[in-house]
């Protein structure tokens, strides 16, 4: 059989005049009923018609059924903005020679022949964490706190009191009025008083942070002033005590911060340390 078919009607067998472009890919030994005939396409219009070759591709356009098709082969994703909070992208853990690689779980496979980097927590190993991170403060655990240096030591504030079964350490007791009086000389803790007052008027102590020499009545301020009732008495012991950086020291008048004392001493009892 030759290359081109010329088309026969069925009906009648007779022979059309239409000839389909074949090419004939059997061997001239294949009888004619077993040949095997390769249609030829064209491309263009009935003036300029050419046959569809690998050098002369038939043209494909319009619509398709599929929008994305699927490739093979390495793609490459950029991040493209900055590796914020807000945009925050998973780290690449490398270790120095192979990587980025996957995480997983510890293995036994030698370094080398295992692709996956090996990340163990101890007691296995340890591994360094740098870059920034999504928490600015992380929670930590202690089996126990470590001891204190040998020495002083800032341990925050503390709070002092009598011994139990003790009280304060010292004490004062005297009869006075406008005349400026040292109880304690340095820097001192005040812990209890009892104050009586046998005038027919208030009588107020004051009592100044400083040394006696310091103090000038009517003028330097009193870090305390204790109004007494007229024939009346008054006491109090502090639970941590009033502490004096200076000294303690003490004055009797008519005014919670003047000059001038009452007719009669008023009696005051102080314990302190």
């Amino acid at each position: 059989m030759s290359d081109n078919t010329q088309l026969v009607v069925p009906s009648t067998g007779t022979v059309n005049q239409d000839v389909v472009r074949t090419i004939d890919r059997s061997a001239d030994s294949v009888p004619i009923a077993a040949k095997t005939q390769v249609v030829q396409l064209d491309v263009g219009g009935e003036t300029n018609e050419s046959l569809v070759t690998a050098g002369n591709p038939m043209p494909v356009s319009g619509t398709f059924w599929q929008a994305t098709q699927p490739v093979s082969g390495t793609i490459t994703a950029n991040q493209g903005t900055a590796n914020t909070l807000a945009n925050a992208w998973p780290h690449e853990l490398t270790d120095g020679t192979n990587g980025p690689v996957a995480v997983k779980a510890a293995s036994t496979a030698a370094a080398a022949a295992d692709k996956a980097l090996v990340v163990a927590v101890s007691p296995n190993n340890s591994v360094a964490v740098t870059g920034a991170f999504f928490q600015n403060t992380q929670p930590v655990s202690l089996a126990s706190l470590p001891a204190l240096a040998a020495g002083t030591n800032a341990v925050g504030q503390v709070n002092v009191s009598p011994v139990s079964g003790q009280g304060w350490p010292s004490t004062y007791s005297g009869s006075i009025a406008a005349t400026v009086t040292a109880v304690k000389t340095s820097a001192g803790t005040l812990g209890a008083y009892y104050i009586d007052n046998p005038n027919a008027s208030m009588a107020y102590v004051q009592i100044f942070d400083a040394a006696v020499a310091s103090v000038t009545l009517g003028t330097t301020a009193p870090k305390w002033s204790i109004g007494i009732p007229a024939s009346g008495a008054a006491n109090l012991e502090f639970v941590n005590g009033l502490k004096f950086s200076t000294a303690i020291t003490i004055a009797v008048t008519t005014t919670r911060a003047g000059s001038t004392g009452p007719g009669s001493t008023v009696d005051i009892n102080i314990a302190y340390d």
